[in-house]
């Protein structure tokens, strides 16, 4: 009886790990970086994050000293989704997965 109640609390438990968990929607992107110190060896992702990255709808750009650029996909509260850092990918990849995340140019959402 004890290995029968141990089977059907295992099985279970098993079950509830299996259920779907909410698929999170990314709403917002928001890059921390420094200013400038560590975007000196990398003008093309220096251009994007002060040139492009702020054209695109429901952006944020935060400048904190001595960060990397990391680059977070968010939901509408605030919850990361997906995180990256940008140190190797070029200027076009960056438009590139941004476009590919369902990101617009803000010039572009007033032309839909």
């Amino acid at each position: 009886m004890f290995y029968q109640v141990l089977l059907l609390l295992f099985y279970a438990h098993a079950n509830c790990e299996d259920a779907e968990q909410p698929k999170l929607v990314i709403e917002r992107a928001r890059i921390d970086t420094c200013a400038g110190c560590k975007l000196y060896d990398l003008p093309d992702l220096k251009e994007f994050i002060f040139e492009d990255f702020p054209q695109y709808a429901n952006t944020e750009l935060k400048l904190k000293p001595g960060f990397d650029p990391v680059l977070h996909f968010l939901t509408k509260d605030g919850q990361t989704v997906e995180s990256l850092f940008l140190t190797p990918l070029s200027r076009e990849a960056c438009n590139d997965l941004l476009k590919k995340h369902g990101f617009v140019r803000k010039s572009d959402k007033t032309e839909l």
